[in-house]
């Protein structure tokens, strides 16, 4: 049970640290916009577990 709280935790962080850096999140690996590309799968909570809801889409260009 501590390691399914510490998971939920885990993912709420994500998705809060995903919201703050404006990513983008695409429903399939291959729909990032352009520029960017697929990093992560992204995660949420539904009817108990967790379900796969698409794809982190990340900037391919270095920020230095």
């Amino acid at each position: 049970m501590k390691k399914l709280i510490a998971l939920a935790l885990a993912g709420a962080a994500l998705s809060t640290s995903a919201q703050a850096l404006d990513t983008v999140t695409a429903a399939d690996f291959a729909d990032c916009p352009a520029g960017t590309a697929a990093t992560v799968p992204v995660y949420e909570w539904r009817h108990g577990g967790f379900v796969r809801v698409g794809w982190k889409c990340e900037s391919i260009y270095s920020d230095g």
